[in-house]
């Protein structure tokens, strides 16, 4: 990762494999003129992520891995949640966990232990309304 990645406040990173549960997403940031990155795996995320820090960034926690290998051994919860991994990564590298959403179909307290650990938002999929409050309010508290 480059931790050195210039700051852009225009772009969205959304990750997810299975873009029937986010197709709303690109559209509805677009809407509010924001530009938008979309990964569907780990190894496309962080490539993404090295480029630029985003503004938001929208991880689903079951993603495969993809080309991305990584330098440690990963937890067991990261080989089940490699979107864990990626967030881990990302807010290592000086991103604000309130830059960072998670989300997933899955709910339990080992995910949400793991989240805590990050300081970042986890919303379970399905809450459109909730996933666009989220997004609102990142936007009004980074604009400022």
């Amino acid at each position: 990762m480059n931790p050195k990645a210039p700051y852009d406040g225009n772009r969205f990173l959304v990750v997810d494999d299975e873009y029937e549960h986010i197709e709303f997403l690109p559209d509805f940031l677009k809407a509010k003129g924001f530009q938008v990155d979309v990964a569907s795996n780990a190894g496309e995320a962080l490539a993404y992520a090295d480029k630029r820090k985003y503004r938001c960034y929208l991880i689903d926690l079951n993603i495969p891995l993809g080309d991305y290998q990584s330098n440690r051994e990963l937890k067991s919860i990261e080989k089940d949640y490699v979107g864990l991994r990626v967030i881990q990564v990302i807010r290592t590298q000086g991103v604000s966990g309130a830059q960072v959403v998670a989300y997933s179909a899955h709910e339990n307290n080992a995910i949400k232990s793991e989240i805590d650990l990050f300081s970042c938002r986890y919303i379970v999929k399905g809450r459109v309304r909730e996933l666009k409050d989220c997004i609102k309010s990142i936007v009004e508290r980074t604009a400022k």
